[in-house]
C-alpha cells in the first residue's frame, strides 16, 4: 500500500486564497475591508504574511471610509456623530493654541 500524504487546505479571510495548513499558525485578525464594507469586527483566520502586513498598518490611517463605503456613515450613527465633531474641531483649530495643532490639521478629512 502506498503512503498517502493528505494536505489540509485552509481558506484565509484576508486574501481569500487557499493555503496549505503548514503556512499558517492559526493567526487571526480583524479585516479592514470587512469593517469598512459591513461594520464587521469579527476575527478571521489569516496567513502569516497577511498577519504581518495587517500588524504593520494597524495604527496608520490608510483607508478612507467614505470613499470605500459612502453609506457607512448613514448606517452607523456613531460615525456620523464623529464626523460632525471632527468638522467642528477643524473649524476651531485656527484659534487654538495647542502643541499638537499641526498634527491634527494633517489628519485626512473624512
Amino acid at each position: 500500500m502506498a503512503n498517502l500524504h493528505v494536505a489540509i487546505i485552509v481558506l484565509f479571510g484576508y486574501t481569500g486564497q487557499l493555503f496549505c495548513a503548514s503556512s499558517h499558525t492559526n493567526d487571526t485578525a480583524v479585516l479592514p475591508a470587512r469593517v469598512l464594507q459591513h461594520w464587521d469586527f469579527s476575527i478571521y483566520q489569516v496567513s502569516q504574511l497577511a498577519k504581518v502586513y495587517l500588524n504593520s498598518i494597524y495604527d496608520q490611517p490608510m483607508l478612507c471610509g467614505s470613499a470605500v463605503n459612502p453609506f457607512l456613515f448613514a448606517e452607523v450613527p456613531a460615525l456620523l456623530n464623529t464626523m460632525s465633531i471632527r468638522k467642528k474641531i477643524v473649524v476651531m483649530l485656527p484659534c487654538a493654541q495647542c502643541p499638537f495643532r499641526n498634527f491634527v490639521i494633517r489628519v485626512p478629512e473624512i
